[in-house]
C-alpha cells in the first residue's frame, strides 16, 4: 500500500467503501481506493469499532498522522 499512496492518481480521487460487522465483535473495515490503468489499487485499510461519526473521525485521524502525505505524497494541511 505505501508504492500505491504515492502514485499520482492517490491525489486525484480516492473511492472510499466501509462494510459493518466483519468480524465476531462487530467492527468496520474502511477501505481507501484510488483508480489505475489495472484497477482499483488500496491505498489504506482502517479499522474502527463502528460506523460512527466519531469512529470514522479517529480512523482517519490516525491516518493522517501516521502517513500525512498518503495522497500522492501531497501533504495533508491542518486546520487551526
Amino acid at each position: 500500500m505505501h508504492r500505491a499512496q504515492s502514485l499520482e492518481s492517490a491525489k486525484d480521487i480516492i473511492f472510499v467503501d466501509s462494510t459493518s460487522s466483519c468480524d465476531t465483535e462487530g467492527n468496520t473495515a474502511t477501505v481507501l481506493l484510488t483508480a489505475t490503468k489495472a484497477g482499483a489499487v488500496p491505498v489504506a485499510v482502517l479499522v474502527h469499532s463502528s460506523q460512527t461519526r466519531e469512529c470514522y473521525r479517529a480512523a482517519f485521524q490516525l491516518l493522517k498522522d501516521k502517513y500525512p502525505s498518503c495522497f500522492g505524497n501531497n501533504k495533508v494541511h491542518t486546520s487551526a
